[in-house]
C-alpha cells in the first residue's frame, strides 16, 4: 500500500524584471534560479529543481513578469517525471510581458518516464507590442537508453492570451496505455521525441515567412511551419530524442539572436 499523503516536493519561483533589471526574486523549496555570465546579447535566466525532478504528488509553480526588459528563460538540465503513484505532479506556469517586452521561453525537454503522471498549465499574457518565442519539447522515453512507455497521465494546456484576447490553445491527453498510440500513424506514428515552436511579434513572424526551408529538413526528424493570425508555429516530430535535439539546435539560432542559449551547449 501506498501512501498518498507522504511528503512530496514543492517549488516556487515569482520573478519580475523591469527595464532589464530584477525588481522581484522569489524562491521556495526545491525551485531555484540564476542569472550565468555569458557572451550572448540577452540576459538568460536559468531555472532548476533541487528535487531531481518531479514525480506524483509533486508541485512547481513559476510567476515571470517582464516589463520593457529582454531576457531568456531556459532550464539548467531536462526536466523528468517519474514513475509515482497518487496524484499526478502538477507544474503551473504563469507569464505576463509586458510593454514591448521579448521573451524567448526555451527550456530544455521534459522527459516522461513509465508510469508517470503530469498535470501541467501554462499561460501567457502578452501586449500587442510584445514578442514571443516559445519552445517546447516533450519525450516519451529516450530510445537510445530502451526507456519504454507503457503506462502515462499526462495533460498540457498551454494559453497564450493578446491584450486579454485568447490568440493561442492547445493541450496534450493522453492516458493509460500508449501502445496503440505508438502504433497509430495518425496518432504517434512511432516517434517518441515532439516539439513546437510558437512565435509572435512582428520581427520573429518577419524571420518565420523568410526562413530559409533547409532549416526544416533534418534526418530522422520532421518539420513544418504555419503562419497565420499574427503567430506561426513550427511542429516537430523524431524517433529519438538525439535527433530532434540535434535538429533543434540548427534551426533555434535563427529566431534567437544566431545562438544558442547557454545551458543548451553543455
Amino acid at each position: 500500500m501506498h501512501d498518498n499523503n507522504s511528503q512530496k516536493s514543492f517549488g516556487k519561483l515569482d520573478v519580475e524584471v523591469k527595464n532589464n533589471e530584477l525588481k522581484k526574486f522569489f524562491q521556495k523549496g526545491c525551485a531555484k534560479s540564476f542569472i550565468p555570465k555569458n557572451d550572448n546579447s540577452t540576459t538568460e535566466l536559468v531555472t532548476l529543481n533541487t528535487a531531481g525532478g518531479l514525480t506524483s504528488g509533486d508541485n512547481f509553480v513559476t510567476n515571470f513578469k517582464l516589463n520593457n526588459s529582454k531576457i531568456c528563460i531556459s532550464t539548467q538540465a531536462a526536466e523528468k517525471i517519474y514513475s509515482g503513484y497518487g496524484y499526478p505532479a502538477r507544474v503551473e506556469n504563469k507569464v505576463i510581458v509586458d510593454d514591448s517586452s521579448t521573451l524567448f521561453w526555451m527550456p530544455q525537454e521534459l522527459i516522461l518516464f513509465n508510469n508517470s503522471k503530469l498535470e501541467r498549465n501554462s499561460y501567457f499574457d502578452l501586449k500587442t507590442n510584445s514578442n514571443l518565442l516559445i519552445c517546447e519539447t516533450i519525450i516519451f522515453g529516450r530510445r537510445s537508453m530502451n526507456e519504454n512507455i507503457e503506462n502515462i497521465l499526462i495533460s498540457d494546456h498551454w494559453e497564450i492570451k493578446i491584450n486579454d484576447k485568447i490568440k493561442h490553445f492547445e493541450t496534450v491527453n493522453f492516458k493509460g496505455v500508449l501502445r496503440d498510440y505508438f502504433k497509430n500513424k495518425s496518432a504517434l506514428s512511432n516517434n517518441c521525441a515532439f516539439n513546437f515552436i510558437f512565435g509572435y511579434g512582428e520581427s520573429l513572424i518577419n524571420k518565420a515567412e523568410t526562413i530559409d526551408k533547409n532549416l526544416l529538413n533534418h534526418e530522422n526528424t520532421d518539420m513544418a511551419i504555419s503562419i497565420w493570425d499574427e503567430k506561426f508555429i513550427i511542429r516537430s516530430v523524431s524517433e529519438d530524442n538525439y535527433d530532434l535535439r540535434i535538429a533543434l539546435q540548427k534551426i533555434l539560432p535563427y529566431f534567437y539572436n544566431n545562438e544558442l542559449p547557454k545551458m543548451w551547449k553543455f
